[in-house]
């Protein structure tokens, strides 16, 4: 039994009271300069300063999972790749407008949008400008892209974009690549100042409900996974001294990340199993529905990980009662290792779920979870924003065909030129 005491580190008989007490959810910022803080210590963490994310330790090679970022999110993201890993390993191409490429200062493959993009209100103008590019579009991609197996899309919500996107998609299957596209579901405006309508705020949510119901519409050939990640739950799961503003750029440079982590684990060794590519892909194969992540940060070296997977609405991009079809878990414990009975424990919570769990060499301090699972429904907190629709009217602005659309048939709001979302006040529904 040697072996499972260098593996996992020494049996302890207290293991009850070795549960970490400082780290935080996917969507927790509730430690802020730890990572810093630490640098003046004899074991700093290995980590990100702005959104305190720790980084799997390992080597990155060049990879065969490439990336599309999209508008200022997409721009973001890309910036927070790039500050972890300078060196091109990884394939990539950008859709922004001028302004927004200038600002990341660096040389990438770059197809230029619209100044005004995201002030467009129209999936069809988004199709019809991507017809109108196909050929450059569709050669950039198969240069950017070339030697890639799965491709992460990170999609701006505005109906312009998504617009591209579902043309784009089509053209990745054609590639023989597994698209698979991160999606953020805004802040629902519940509970804001009375008399205070975002109309920004209302279009993205629109405009990416509708999205999703394109997808999920798709037959199983054309299955298109996305990750969904809840800014509510983020909001939530803070401070309100926090501005919200703040917690979005702190989870974007988290999420980039957090993705990162699990690329590295694709191409590190696992204690027990052989990890590789083809994992991480089988998980998103046959996704018919949304994905979701899971991360959490230990920021000290207790080797207890087990009662943290309680931590779930703090830890997972969202909640699901159902069991997930697919998954993959990556933990790092800490210098100290995991404990038998922990691993044990971890194991259990899987059991009988096709989810690979994967440990890798321990950490120099702090400890990662990292996941991310498949699922065949649409949770319940994105159902209820369908629910909301009651509350906007839709006017279409077509020059030969005006009016308001019936919110019951969505695939309508494909077809229109441009179409104006209006918040209804309870005074309108009372007349």
């Amino acid at each position: 039994m040697s072996w499972l005491k260098s593996l996992f580190g020494r049996g302890r008989k207290k293991a009850e009271i070795d549960v970490p007490q400082i780290f935080n959810g996917l969507y927790q910022f509730q430690h802020p300069n730890i990572i810093n803080n630490s640098k003046s210590t004899e074991l700093p963490l290995n980590g990100n300063e702005f959104s305190n994310t720790l980084f799997l330790e390992g080597e990155m090679t060049k990879s065969s999972i490439g990336f599309i970022f999209t508008g200022g999110y997409g721009c973001n993201i890309f910036t927070s790749i790039k500050e972890r890993e300078e060196k091109d390993i990884l394939s990539s191409i950008i859709f922004s407008n001028q302004d927004q490429f200038q600002s990341l200062n660096e040389r990438a493959p770059f197809i230029e949008l619209p100044s005004n993009y995201d002030e467009i209100t129209s999936f069809s103008k988004g199709i019809k400008w991507y017809d109108e590019n196909k050929i450059n579009i569709d050669n950039s991609m198969e240069r950017a892209l070339r030697d890639v197996s799965l491709v992460f899309i990170f999609v701006e919500n505005t109906s312009f974009l998504f617009g591209i996107i579902s043309k784009i998609l089509y053209k990745i299957k054609e590639l023989n690549i597994q698209p698979v596209l991160l999606l953020h579901v805004p802040f629902n405006d519940k509970g804001k100042t009375p008399g205070i309508i975002d109309t920004a705020e209302i279009n993205s949510e629109v405009s990416l409900l509708t999205f999703i119901h394109f997808l999920m519409k798709k037959s199983t050939e054309d299955n298109f996974p996305f990750i969904l990640l809840d800014d509510s739950q983020l909001r939530k799961s803070n401070l309100p001294q926090i501005g919200f503003s703040a917690l979005q750029n702190m989870l974007i440079v988290r999420e980039a990340n957090i993705l990162f982590d699990l690329i590295l684990a694709t191409q590190n060794p696992s204690q027990f199993y052989q990890i590789d590519l083809s994992n991480m892909i089988r998980i998103f194969k046959d996704a018919r529905g949304p994905c979701k992540l899971v991360s959490l940060d230990i920021y000290d070296n207790n080797p207890s990980l087990s009662k943290l997977f309680d931590k779930q609405p703090f830890s997972e991009s969202f909640t699901l009662k159902s069991d997930p079809t697919r998954g993959f878990v990556v933990i790092q414990p800490g210098p100290n290792g995991l404990l038998t009975n922990e691993y044990k424990n971890i194991r259990k919570i899987y059991e009988n779920k096709d989810v690979i769990l994967s440990i890798m060499n321990n950490r120099t301090n702090g400890a990662i979870i990292r996941g991310v699972f498949s699922f065949l429904e649409i949770p319940e907190f994105v159902l209820d924003r369908y629910e909301s629709f009651s509350d906007y009217a839709i006017e279409i602005l077509d020059e030969e065909n005006k009016g308001y659309l019936d919110t019951s048939n969505l695939d309508d709001l494909w077809k229109c030129e441009e179409f104006k979302v209006i918040k209804i006040t309870k005074e309108d529904k009372k007349d």
